[in-house]
């Protein structure tokens, strides 16, 4: 599995490509504005934040203008954390892209880097998951109920790969 970018202000940042041709497009979430790292560690810890935000705005009702922005943001996030999944516990945990493309694939600025299988991610992304899921169950039910299959998906594909990792260090 490759992620290939091709980043041009932002638009199209990623398109992943399995071994068996499957391409997934992933632009979106937020990128380190030093090196354009996007992985979970920058947009999945952010939209947690911005989901536990979101929960005590709207349990607190002061601000509502504040409250549904940060949600859009929220939900931003949620729409990349997403659709980095392939659905067999396979995803973009992060790439970097320390220059700019011109968007065009196949040609010698593509930046390759692998999608994995990792437990770590996997959790970040059913933490995510399952809080929006929470958050958006009165103002988006469909979504939140996508995020919570997801977010159970993701928590087997972590304690699967938990269970896998202890054995290989049993036999080491």
């Amino acid at each position: 599995m490759h992620l290939e970018i091709f980043d041009v202000e932002h638009g199209a940042c990623a398109l992943v490509t399995t071994g068996n041709g499957k391409r997934i497009l992933i632009n979106g979430g937020w990128h380190d504005a030093g090196d354009l790292t996007q992985g979970m560690e920058n947009t999945g810890e952010i939209d947690y934040a911005l989901f536990s935000l979101a929960e005590r705005l709207h349990e607190r009702k002061e601000d509502t203008a504040l409250y549904d922005r940060v949600l859009e943001e929220a939900r931003w996030g949620l729409d990349w954390v997403l659709k980095t999944s392939f659905g067999d516990g396979f995803r973009n945990g992060g790439s970097i892209n320390s220059r700019r493309t011109n968007s065009i694939i196949g040609d010698d600025d593509d930046i390759t880097a692998t999608a994995r299988n990792n437990p770590m991610t996997n959790f970040e992304a059913a933490a995510v998951e399952a809080l929006a899921s929470r958050v958006l169950k009165d103002s988006d039910p469909t979504l939140s109920s996508y995020a919570l299959k997801m977010a159970r998906a993701d928590w087997r594909f972590a304690i699967a790969g938990m269970a896998t990792l202890k054995m290989n260090i049993i036999l080491c």
